[in-house]
Order: C-alpha cells, then structure tokens, then sequence
C-alpha cells in the first residue's frame, strides 16, 4: 500500500500524554491517536467535507466507520523528558508539568488500509498532514505555543514560509501572519503566548475562546523558525469569529498592556483580510 512519510521535531516543550498521567505522576508521550486527531481537525479547516473525513479518519458515533488510513509515529531521537513552568507568564502560579523537550524528533508515516484510497482523497490527505507540520502543534497549552512541531522541510526564511503557507490554505477560512519578535528560547515564546486576560475582561464576549460555556480558542499562536530564530505565527480561524470580535479583543489587551496585545495589533490586517 502506499505511504507518505515525514520527519518533524519539537520547537517548544510539549505537553503530549497517554494513560500515565495521575493527579501525582505525569510522563508525557507523543501518541499516534492524538496527531490523527490534529490531523483531521486541519482536513477539516482546510474546507474539506466531514464525508470526507470519515472516509479517511473513521467515525465512532452513529454508523461506525474504520479509518482508511493507519498512522503510526515513532521517536528517532532520544526522547527527553524534564519538569518545566506549565504556565511561565504566571510564574510561580502556574505550576510546572513534565514536558518533552525541544529537539526530540519523529518520523510520521500514514499508510493506507485495505483498497488504495482515490487520488483526490489521498492528496487532501497529504495537504492536511502538511497543513499540521507547518501551522500546527500538539498537546496542552497548544494554542499557546506549547507542543510546536517543526517539519524537516518547513521553509527557513518569513519570505519562503509565507508563499509556502497560503499556496497550502489556498481558499480556507484560515488566516495567519509571523509576529514581529524574535526569542533566544522557547519558553521566552510561551511567556508572551500565554499572556492574556480572563473571560470576563472582554465584557461578554469570548475572542480567544473559553471554558464556560466551553469555546475553542479562533486564535492559535505557535513557535516557528525562520531566519535562524524562534518566532511567534498567529492562526486565526475565520469559522468561529468575526475580524470586528478579534480586533475588539486585541485592543482590550493593548488596554490592558499585554505584549501580545501590541504584536497581534501590527497583523491584524493580515489576521483580518
């Protein structure tokens, strides 16, 4: 059966678990299921059809469907675990957590299962897995540059990436942009990241998600390399908010003095186009 095959490291710590996760003990683990997971929810994003979806990734509620595709994920590095802050804008109040550490790397095979899949779906596939490599991440505090994958043939300069970003988007209802600072680590990038402001600040309204009643954050902030530096991308998903919610959000933490604030506001024509 045909396969692709892709090689990715970690850029952030990444707090990626299975089943050994107690309220006292914690060992973080890279796991197949939670990449598909990622995988699908960028075959989604990208416009493709829930049909299609199942086909590909299977369905558990309703009429089960098997996935017709097997992904398998497997360290080539050593894997290095180390207790770092959870939460490092909140300093001592935000605990510390095990994490794996940034460098550890992966080989990420997808194979198809029983008959070949047609083309198109194997192509959409494959613009998705990419999608994830290039914009996504993995694990808790994802959305906060925590668990930032870097693909081994992601573009090096903000030039290359950009052209290489929107060919893959292509007319999705997703926009991004590279913020305008450059960290020495990334723990740095998670401090500015994760730096916002609880619900009840933006008056009613939730531009960066919530958790009662529960709402996905539209905006995803993420680690990336370019130029030989640790960046900050900005995702937003269109589907969830209007530009006039994420720009009132913005100026509510420029308000508020957030760094993030000001970075997010010198995009928000590319966030918002």
């Amino acid at each position: 059966m045909e396969s692709l095959t892709y090689y990715f490291s970690l850029l952030s710590d990444t707090f990626a678990h299975g089943a050994y996760q107690t309220m006292n003990f914690n060992r973080p683990e890279l796991r197949a299921p939670s990449v598909k997971g990622m995988i699908r929810w960028w075959h989604e994003a990208l416009g493709m059809t829930k049909q299609h979806s199942d086909t590909l990734f299977g369905q558990a509620i309703g009429a089960t469907m098997a996935s017709r595709v097997t992904i398998r994920v497997h360290p080539t590095t050593n894997v290095q675990q180390q207790k770092v802050d959870f939460m490092p804008h909140k300093k001592e109040r935000g605990g510390s957590k095990n994490a794996i550490q940034p460098g550890t790397a992966y080989q990420l095979t997808l194979t198809q299962r029983r008959e070949p899949l047609p083309m198109d779906l194997w192509e959409q596939l494959q613009r998705a897995t990419e999608a994830w490599l290039l914009l996504g991440a993995i694990g808790q505090r994802s959305n906060r540059a925590a668990g930032s994958v870097l693909w081994d043939q992601a573009p090096a300069t903000q030039k290359e990436f950009e052209l290489k970003v929107a060919d893959l988007l292509g007319t999705a209802h997703i926009t991004f942009a590279i913020l305008d600072a450059t960290f020495d680590h990334n723990r740095q990038a998670r401090d500015v990241a994760g730096d916002f402001l609880k619900d009840e600040a933006f008056g009613g309204s939730a531009p960066f998600g919530s958790a009662s009643p529960r709402k996905p954050s539209p905006l995803k902030l993420k680690c990336i390399q370019i130029d030989g530096s640790i960046r900050l991308l900005a995702i937003w998903d269109r589907r969830i908010d209007s530009p006039a919610e994420l720009t009132r959000g913005v100026h509510t933490l420029i308000n508020s003095n957030k760094k993030i604030g000001r970075l997010l506001e010198a995009v928000l024509p590319q966030l918002t186009a």
